[in-house]
């Protein structure tokens, strides 16, 4: 076992999200080590700069993308590639802790609902990282208390993990509710 304080994890950016300063530390299989290697190589860039790009379309522009020009008064490279990295740090939740459910923030979540849109990219970005399919769960039918039961454990391990919350991306604002998550839901895979 190694343990997580003991990596660092680059973005492909030049963002880190490095566990150097944990508060929480973790034992981790050399799999799980495997596959936080993988989440951390894996090249999101044609994801992270089509969303740029879609956000300059006109009003034809996917959901996920009229989502987040609606929340943000800019969504730029910079803000996308710090979505971009969230979502890195919110999937690492599924791989450290497998039998545990996660809710994502808002951005998040349209950043995963993009990439899933793009069926074949996503296929093999979950064969890469996981070695196998990740299902994405629609958290109507968990029910309300459930949902934010597991958004405030998704919010306390990422704090313990990786320090304070990007509050643009896991803040109020970016949140309002918790009425539309959907989550990883660990039974379902």
């Amino acid at each position: 076992m190694v343990i997580l304080s003991d990596l660092s994890f680059d973005s492909g950016y030049g963002m880190r999200f490095s566990s150097s300063k944990l508060l929480e530390r973790v034992e981790l299989t050399n799999g799980q080590i495997d596959a936080l290697k993988n989440l951390q190589d894996y090249d999101l860039s044609f994801i992270t700069e089509r969303l740029v790009d879609d956000i300059n379309l006109p009003l034809e522009a996917p959901e996920q993308v009229a989502y987040l020009r609606q929340l943000f008064d800019r969504v730029d490279f910079s803000l996308a590639k710090n979505i971009e990295l969230e979502f890195r740090k919110w999937f690492s939740l599924v791989i450290i802790y497998p039998h545990e459910d996660f809710v994502p923030s808002r951005p998040v979540d349209m950043y995963w609902h993009y990439l899933v849109l793009h069926t074949m990219e996503y296929s093999h970005f979950c064969k890469a990282v996981f070695g196998r399919f990740i299902h994405h769960v629609g958290a109507r039918e968990a029910g309300m208390d459930y949902i934010q039961n597991r958004k405030d454990e998704t919010l306390s391990r990422l704090v313990k993990l990786y320090g304070p919350l990007d509050q643009e991306i896991w803040g109020t604002k970016a949140n309002p509710g918790c009425s539309n998550y959907s989550f990883f839901d660990s039974s379902k895979q």
